[in-house]
C-alpha cells in the first residue's frame, strides 16, 4: 500500500515523463527522459507545465511482455538518449537482446526552452540482457521525426522507415 502524501507534497514534487511503450515479442519496453511535468511552475505564474531537468538521467525499462508485476523490470541509463518516441523493437539472440529504433532529440534542453535550435537524429540501440550493456549507433544525421514502419514489420526487424524531414526546421512563433 502507498504511503499519503499532502497536496502541497503532490504538487510540488516534478515527475518524469514516461513518454512510450512499446513491445517487441518477448519485452515491454518503456523511456524515461529528461522531460518533467511540474504543475507548480502554472499555478504559481512561473511559466510552463512542460520542463527539461539535466540533472536526472535518461533510462529505458525493459520488462518481460507477461510480467505479473513490476519486480521483473530492469532499467538501463542512456546519457544523451531523448527519445521522444520509438519507431519499433525487436529481439535477437533469442531474446537476450532488444533493438530499438528512434529519433533522439538533441540537445534537450532546447526541447521546450527553444525549438528552432531542437535537432533529431534517428537511432539505433542495442541492450544486451545478459551483459546489462546499452550499444547505441546513429542511423542518420539528417534532422528527422514522426517517423513510423509499415505496420506488417512492427516487432519485427525492417529496413525503411517513413519520416519527416526538418532540414532546414520549421520556425516555430516565440
Amino acid at each position: 500500500m502507498g504511503s499519503a502524501q499532502t497536496q502541497d507534497e503532490v504538487f510540488e514534487s516534478s515527475s518524469l515523463i514516461r513518454w512510450m511503450l512499446i513491445s517487441s515479442s518477448k519485452s515491454n519496453i518503456f523511456n524515461e527522459n529528461q522531460i518533467v511535468i511540474n504543475p507548480m511552475r502554472i499555478m504559481n505564474g512561473g511559466g510552463s507545465l512542460v520542463a527539461v531537468t539535466t540533472r536526472k538521467c535518461p533510462r529505458i525499462g525493459i520488462i518481460p511482455r507477461y510480467a505479473t508485476d513490476e519486480s521483473k523490470m530492469w532499467w538501463f541509463e542512456t546519457l544523451g538518449l531523448n527519445f521522444i518516441h520509438f519507431t519499433n523493437a525487436w529481439d535477437e539472440e533469442d531474446g537476450n537482446v532488444i533493438v530499438l529504433l528512434g529519433p533522439n532529440m538533441l540537445p534537450i534542453e532546447h526541447a521546450i526552452e527553444d525549438a528552432n535550435l531542437m535537432r533529431t537524429s534517428m537511432e539505433m540501440v542495442k541492450i544486451d540482457l545478459r551483459r546489462g550493456t546499452v550499444i547505441r549507433s546513429p542511423l542518420s544525421v539528417m534532422n528527422i521525426e514522426f517517423t513510423m514502419i509499415n505496420k506488417a514489420f512492427v516487432g519485427r526487424k525492417n529496413r525503411y522507415v517513413y519520416t519527416a524531414i526538418g532540414d532546414p526546421m520549421p520556425k516555430m512563433p516565440a
